[in-house]
């Protein structure tokens, strides 16, 4: 763990994106699964951070697994963490709002 709580964070938005591309492409998924998927794949502090308590039996919280998502609006790279701190302004994210602008695009 690093200095700051954020670190870990870090690694952990990474990862997630990692292991859905990697989902995506093992088991031969449409690629649209990429924009909306109905899962994700989250460790204990990811999971946190998106509002979620699932039950992740692991005692570090730092193993990843497949969670399944309610929110419609979760799904997909574009709303990943990874993908939002590099496309944010440095002052303020509308996550949702870029989702809706550039999905249709993409569809």
């Amino acid at each position: 763990m690093g200095p700051y709580p954020w670190d870990d964070l870090q690694d952990a938005m990474k990862t997630e994106t990692r292991r859905v591309m990697r989902h995506v492409l093992d088991e031969n998924r449409s690629r649209h699964e990429l924009l909306d998927a109905r899962h994700s794949f989250l460790n204990k502090p990811s999971a946190r951070l998106n509002g979620m308590k699932p039950a992740i039996p692991c005692v570090s919280g730092h193993c990843f697994r497949k969670i399944p998502l309610t929110d419609r609006r979760r799904g997909g790279l574009l709303v990943h963490g990874s993908t939002l701190t590099v496309s944010a302004n440095g002052i303020e994210a509308a996550p949702l709002a870029r989702d809706e602008r550039v999905r249709p695009s993409l569809d």
